[in-house]
C-alpha cells in the first residue's frame, strides 16, 4: 500500500474528498496502484504559523471562518485527519501566544489530527497545551539547518514525531535515502513546487515565511512561479511507477504533495487524476467528479 497526504484542505475540499471517497472501501480499481490517503494538510487564512505557499486571502475573513474550523476538521464527517501546517521557519517564541492560531488548535484538537512544524520549541509548546495532537517534522526546517541523514535519524528517535519529511532536494538521491533509518517514519514529497536547482530557494522560502509573520504577501521572490504553467513541476514529479519500483523496495511508502496555489483548477484536477488513475479511466473520473461535485457547472 502507498500512503499519501493531499495538500490544501481549505481550497481543495471537493477534490480531496472525491479522492478519499473512491478509496474508502479498500481502494478502487481505477487507481494505478493501491493507495490510501492518510490526511489532508494545509492552513486557514490568517494563520501566523503557516509554512505553506499560499498568501492571505482577506476575502475569506467574513465572519464564517470559525465555523469552518469545525467543518473542515472532520472533512465531511469522514474523519479524515487534518494536518495543520505550522512550519514557518521564522517563528520566535513570542509568536506562540497568537490568539488566532491558538483558537484553531483548540477547535481542531483530537487524537487523529496532526501538526506539521519545523520548530522544536513550538512542538514543545503545542504538546504542553494541546496534548492530543501528533506531529510531523517539516522539511521546511532545512532552510535553517541542513537536514543531514544523521540529523534525520536522530529526530526519528523522538516519540512525539510521527513522521519526518525528507527535503525534496534529496528525494531522488538514493545514496542519501539509503542512509536513513526508520524509513516507515519518513515521508517524501513527490512534487517540488520550486526547481531544486534554484539558487534563491532558501532566500525565497525565508522571505515568504517572513512575509507570513507580517500578514503580508510582499515577498520579493514570490513572482517567480506565479505565471509558470507547471510543466517543470509535472516533469519533476515522482510518479507512482517510480514509487512502486524504486521507493517501496527500500521501505519508503509514505508520500505527500506540496500545494500548487497558482495552478488553474482544471489543470490541478487533471494533474491529480493523471497521477493516480489509470489512463483509460481519467476521462471517466473527470465526468464522475463533475456529476458528484458540480465543479465545472
Amino acid at each position: 500500500m502507498i500512503y499519501f497526504v493531499l495538500p490544501d484542505f481549505y481550497h481543495n475540499f471537493k477534490l480531496n474528498n472525491f479522492l478519499y471517497e473512491l478509496t474508502m472501501e479498500k481502494g478502487s480499481p481505477v487507481y494505478k496502484y493501491p493507495v490510501k490517503f492518510n490526511a489532508a494538510s494545509g492552513t486557514f487564512p490568517f494563520s501566523l504559523w503557516n509554512g505553506q505557499y499560499n498568501c492571505i486571502d482577506g476575502a475569506l475573513y467574513d465572519g464564517k471562518l470559525f465555523p469552518l474550523f469545525r467543518d473542515y476538521s472532520c472533512y465531511k464527517d469522514m474523519m479524515v485527519p487534518v494536518r495543520l501546517n505550522c512550519s514557518n521557519s521564522c517563528l520566535d517564541d513570542f509568536m506562540f501566544d497568537d490568539e488566532h492560531m491558538n483558537t484553531i488548535l483548540r477547535v481542531n484538537e483530537n487524537i487523529s489530527n496532526y501538526i506539521e512544524a519545523s520548530n522544536l520549541k513550538l512542538i514543545d509548546y503545542i504538546s504542553a497545551n494541546y496534548p492530543k495532537y501528533r506531529f510531523v517534522f517539516s522539511d521546511n526546517a532545512d532552510v535553517i539547518n541542513e537536514l543531514t541523514p544523521d540529523m534525520i535519524n536522530t529526530l526519528a528517535e523522538f516519540d512525539q514525531l510521527d513522521k519526518i519529511k525528507i527535503p525534496f532536494k534529496y528525494a531522488k538521491d538514493f545514496d542519501f535515502l539509503k542512509e536513513i533509518k526508520h524509513r516507515q517514519k519518513m515521508e517524501i514529497v513527490v512534487n517540488s513546487l520550486c526547481p531544486i536547482t534554484c539558487p534563491s530557494y532558501k532566500e525565497c522560502r525565508i522571505a515568504s515565511d517572513e512575509a507570513q509573520t507580517n500578514y503580508s504577501c510582499a515577498n520579493p521572490f514570490a513572482g517567480c512561479y506565479k505565471n509558470n504553467d507547471y510543466t517543470w513541476n509535472i516533469q519533476n514529479t515522482i510518479s507512482l511507477d517510480d514509487i512502486n519500483e524504486k521507493y517501496i523496495p527500500l521501505g519508503f511508502n509514505h508520500f505527500s504533495f506540496a500545494p500548487m496555489p497558482n495552478m488553474e483548477l482544471y489543470n490541478k484536477i487533471l494533474y491529480y487524476f493523471s497521477y493516480f488513475f489509470k489512463p483509460e479511466e481519467v476521462i471517466n473520473m473527470m465526468k464522475l467528479f463533475n456529476d458528484q461535485k458540480g465543479i465545472f457547472k
